[in-house]
């Protein structure tokens, strides 16, 4: 599927360390994430499907190959288990969408950081802010022009997101936060 591209703005909070809980709730009690379709009819699978799911193995070995399939029916047995797991929480659903995530903020799971990490959301440096909007107090009508412009040279990698204060003249407005993840 590839990784999806999220935004969200909620109103300022002084305490932008908080505002990320309180938007993945409301993202998870919306429903607004991807989920993995389950067909609860859909039998276990079976190395017989692995085998026409790989195609033409003979460039590799007997042993190889064997080892290769394998791996994938232990990958998709696993892959089938998670999937009827029961989602009551974010964490069910986060164990439940192991390997492709929610392309929401819900896969940012380790709150906000000063600097740029893995599952993390960072804020813009007063560089970046300059270099995106020409002041560190962008509006709302700025961000957003920002976030459309797909050859925007300010973001985080996958599975990171980052934030930005927004201001409405003097006075911080709004949080934006953004990022990609899933898979």
């Amino acid at each position: 599927m590839g990784a999806s591209a999220w935004e969200y703005f909620v109103p300022f909070q002084s305490d932008i360390g908080a505002a990320p809980a309180t938007l993945r709730r409301r993202v998870f009690e919306a429903a607004d994430y991807y989920r993995e379709p389950v067909d609860a009819d859909a039998p276990e699978p079976t190395y017989e499907d692995m085998v026409e799911l790989a195609g033409d193995l003979s460039d590799m070995t007997a042993e190889n190959q064997a080892g290769f399939l394998a791996g994938l029916l232990e990958d998709s047995l696993e892959a089938h288990r998670r999937a009827r797991l029961p989602v009551t929480d974010i964490d069910s659903l986060l164990a439940a969408q192991a390997d492709g995530g929610t392309h929401s903020i819900l896969d940012i799971t380790q709150g906000v950081s000063e600097l740029p990490r893995e599952g993390a959301m960072s804020p813009m440096t007063g560089d970046e802010l300059i270099a995106s909007f020409g002041t560190p107090r962008p509006s709302h009508q700025q961000v957003r022009a920002w976030l459309d412009d797909l050859g925007r040279t300010v973001s985080r990698p996958r599975g990171q997101g980052l934030y930005v204060v927004v201001y409405d003249g003097d006075v911080p407005s709004e949080i934006c936060f953004e990022g990609y993840s899933g898979d």
